[in-house]
């Protein structure tokens, strides 16, 4: 059994704040219990209830399962409810310089939501190294998600999208012999929004793909990392003169870096 508190209150002072003084608090009581009705079986139940000082927070249950098939193979499955009420930059940071213009929105609703996950991993070791692969399936509703919009040509604001689904899955695999870390793999998500529902459009899907690779001489405390992702175009969110919120997009992307470590 686990039982515990989770306090935390934000506050903000400054020209940049709302009114010029803002604060926020989320108090809350969470327990879990883990349970092995076989060797090889591990449930482990949960339940946090909070109390927030500007939005009406609601009981949040998770579920947890482990099944230790065998030797290799782990699988893995969870629901969660959650709830995340808005931060006080989301809501009254007024954050405009030579790079930015970002202007908060008091009207902001919270963000409640439901997941359901699932992934079987698998884990082989041998005498020179370890292979691990693992395959994950997911969806998440989210009911008033907060988004970041652009509201003109230059200016960004907080934004409730409406009802929200992501669908998806990733596939990866891993090798480590201690000198050597090489990891790579993919994923792909799928988006549905209020935005598609009043168009009558289907799941928006786009895909990634990762990799790195790591050396190391650990005789004399150096190591070498590098990492590439290859990104399918993102969806993003306009707010229209009328008001109403649309979609449009960030272009598809590269991302590369490198790193040597000394210790």
């Amino acid at each position: 059994f686990e039982a515990g508190v989770d306090l935390n209150q934000e506050t903000g002072k400054g020209n940049r704040i709302g009114d010029g003084e803002e604060g926020i608090g989320d108090y809350a009581l969470f327990a879990s219990a883990e349970y092995l009705p076989l060797p090889a079986i591990t449930l482990r139940p949960g339940l946090r209830y909070a109390y927030n000082t500007r939005y009406g927070a609601p009981l949040v249950p998770s579920f947890n399962l482990r099944w230790q098939m065998n030797e290799g193979f782990t699988l893995r499955a969870s629901y969660a409810s959650g709830f995340r009420a808005p931060s006080l930059k989301e809501l009254y940071l007024f954050f405009v310089d030579v790079n930015h213009d970002i202007v908060g929105n008091d009207d902001l609703d919270a963000e409640r939501s439901h997941n359901i996950n699932t992934a079987l991993a698998y884990r082989h070791a041998k005498d020179k190294g370890v292979y691990t692969s693992e395959v994950s399936l997911f969806y998440n509703t989210i009911s008033d998600l907060i988004m970041l919009a652009q509201t003109s040509a230059t200016r960004y604001s907080y934004v409730n999208i409406g009802h929200y689904r992501t669908v998806g899955g990733s596939l990866g695999a891993g090798w480590d012999n201690g000198h050597w870390v090489i990891s790579c793999g993919t994923s792909v998500t799928g988006r549905y929004d209020d935005v598609a529902a009043s168009s009558g459009s289907p799941y928006l899907f786009n895909s990634e793909v990762r990799a790195s690779v790591t050396k190391q001489w650990l005789r004399k405390g150096w190591s070498g990392s590098a990492f590439w992702k290859w990104q399918d175009r993102l969806p993003n969110y306009a707010v229209l003169a009328d008001g109403t919120v649309s979609r449009s997009f960030v272009s598809a992307f590269h991302m590369a870096d490198a790193s040597l470590t000394k210790r």
